[in-house]
């Protein structure tokens, strides 16, 4: 039996382990890590023709800062940032002037979408501060092939 094909299904990939850790294989990581990159996908770096493992960086979110208060928001008005929520403070122009929310901790692989629930506020802006390796993508080679198929 192949350990791998050069089509890029499931099926296809490569059989042998590929996370030492988990003693997972590539068919049982290719919803996650494993991909097949055929030679028009890797056109911008991103590894080689073949089968790659990509593992995307984590971090946490540390603090949600706010840098524009906007306008026409209101005090029951809620902030989301990931899956965490918390409220807003303004004062009587509508303007927030602080935010009470508290962070979870979790990994996250992507900076959060900050948002507010809000009936009519807007222009309100906020800068996510984050540690680890948010962003960072490391792709490693598993088995290279000119003639990967999608």
């Amino acid at each position: 039996m192949a350990q791998w094909t050069n089509v890029d299904q499931s099926s296809g990939a490569p059989k042998f382990v590929v996370d030492a850790t988990t003693g997972r294989t590539g068919v049982q990581e290719y919803s996650n890590t494993v991909f097949g990159n055929t030679p028009a996908e890797t056109e911008d770096g991103a590894g080689s023709p073949g089968w790659t493992r990509v593992v995307k960086g984590e971090g946490k979110v540390v603090a949600v800062e706010l840098v524009d208060g906007g306008i026409d928001y209101a005090n029951n008005d809620t902030i989301e940032v990931g899956g965490d929520s918390g409220t807003i403070t303004t004062n009587g122009d509508g303007t927030i002037v602080s935010i009470d929310i508290t962070l979870s901790g979790d990994l996250v692989d992507e900076i959060p979408v900050v948002d507010i629930t809000t009936s009519a506020g807007a222009g309100a802006e906020f800068n996510v501060v984050t540690e680890g390796r948010i962003g960072r993508v490391s792709v490693e080679t598993l088995v290279a092939m000119r003639g990967m198929q999608s």
